[in-house]
């Protein structure tokens, strides 16, 4: 602002300027900054979360395992029943770590090509008895979906999780929309999610009537644990699956909401080709063999882990020998021991992961037989890679008869096949 003089009369002068683009320009960059942040923070947990749930998979197999072979050695009607109690808090704790596996995008997930609407048809009516009278469920389903591939079992979980929290959200009733689209996500669109590439997605959405939420609790609602229910009606597991799980199919789920007004939550998938496509291959369990009589080559770190395998596995009828880490095992195999199939954790100390002790073991003996075993690895979620590799993996914890059914199948298999 300034003054001066002409003619006798005073006169002011000042500049106005428009600054309304510069503060969508700040305003944008806060939010990008923002959206960095909770993307970081949500790997890190994720990244936590998955270490926790593989040492917890190691610890409930060797419980379970135990329990399984001491249960023929009781007689006593109350110590079965003690014996029962122990084997139900072991299954419970692995569906907790199913859960945990989920969210850290660990889960062994099976994909398939699937149809949204068709997922969403055909859980209609159980929404509609899940959700209540009060809540009124509509569908809006777009017509030509494209095809998208993920686990179809996980999905209708994700849209279950999600009606359930929405449903939560409005004690005295309300309206829950479920919606399917095509979508064209370029950088030149404003509300472009900028952990997702430049495609074509298809797009879920669920929105709510509820009560909304503020900033605060929004950003934090894919966190495991996290939960703003009272004590014993909710675990915060819920849409942490949801996140983990889209993460997982390469997708990525947004969502708004304003404290009163509802929230809407967006679920993006990749577009598939169903006509390239395939089917995750699924192994069909064969029968228990008890005249097993092949050497079997068990690589485990865990010494605990690995000396419950060698007893299963005598049980069953093989011959064992054991290794504590992949140098080991190939040191074991190239003094010329006879080894019909290597069965070998994913993740180990000592330089080697199981999947190259695998590749290792096949180059310096064409033909042998690889099993492997995890409750979380990377390598589970590059699934194709394994397949192609015609390795295949035993999800721990695993019951006797799943490992005995497994080892068959692996070891009636021709070299090169799966």
């Amino acid at each position: 602002m300034s003054e001066f003089e002409a003619d006798g009369r005073r006169y002011f002068t000042g500049m106005i300027q428009d600054i309304s683009d510069r503060k969508h320009i700040e305003e944008a960059l806060v939010e990008s900054e923002r959206r960095f942040a909770q993307a970081q923070k949500m790997e890190a947990v994720g990244q936590l979360t998955g270490g926790i749930a593989h040492d917890f998979n190691n610890l409930l197999l060797v419980i379970s395992g135990n329990l399984e072979l001491l249960e023929p050695h009781l007689t006593r009607d109350q110590s079965r029943e003690l014996l029962k109690d122990a084997q139900d808090a072991a299954a419970l704790g692995s569906k907790l770590t199913d859960q945990l596996l989920t969210f850290a995008r660990r889960q062994h997930l099976a994909p398939e090509v699937v149809h949204l609407n068709e997922l969403v048809v055909s859980i209609t009516d159980m929404l509609r008895r899940t959700l209540g009278e009060h809540i009124s469920l509509s569908t809006s389903l777009a017509r030509d979906i494209w095809p998208t591939r993920a686990d179809p079992g996980q999905f209708q979980s994700a849209i279950v999780n999600m009606a359930v929290n929405s449903r939560d959200a409005m004690p005295q009733g309300g309206k829950l929309v479920v919606e399917t689209r095509n979508v064209r996500l370029g950088r030149d669109l404003a509300d472009f999610p900028s952990e997702l590439t430049p495609g074509e997605y298809v797009q879920l959405s669920i929105s709510d009537t509820g009560t909304g939420m503020p900033p605060e609790v929004r950003d934090r609602v894919f966190e495991p644990f996290f939960t703003t229910k009272e004590k014993a009606r909710g675990t915060g597991l819920g849409l942490a699956m949801v996140y983990g799980f889209v993460k997982q199919s390469g997708g990525h789920v947004t969502i708004y909401s304003e404290d009163g007004l509802g929230t809407t939550i967006n679920l993006y998938l990749p577009r598939a080709d169903a006509a390239t496509a395939t089917d995750a291959h699924s192994v069909t369990k064969s029968t228990l063999d008890p005249h097993a009589r092949e050497t079997i080559l068990v690589v485990e770190d865990d010494a605990r882990v690995r000396q419950l395998t060698i007893r299963r596995l005598g049980m069953i009828g093989y011959q064992v020998l054991e290794a504590p880490d992949g140098p080991s095992a190939l040191a074991i195999l190239a003094r010329g021991d006879p080894v019909d199939l290597v069965f070998t954790d994913l993740i180990m100390p000592g330089g080697l992961s199981g999947r190259e002790v695998a590749m290792k073991a096949r180059e310096m003996r064409p033909g042998i037989k690889v099993l492997l075993t995890s409750g979380y690895a990377e390598e589970l979620v590059r699934g194709d890679d394994l397949q192609r590799e015609n390795l295949k993996v035993l999800r721990k914890p695993y019951q006797q008869a799943d490992l005995a059914a497994a080892l068959r199948d692996v070891l009636g298999s021709r070299t090169g096949e799966t």
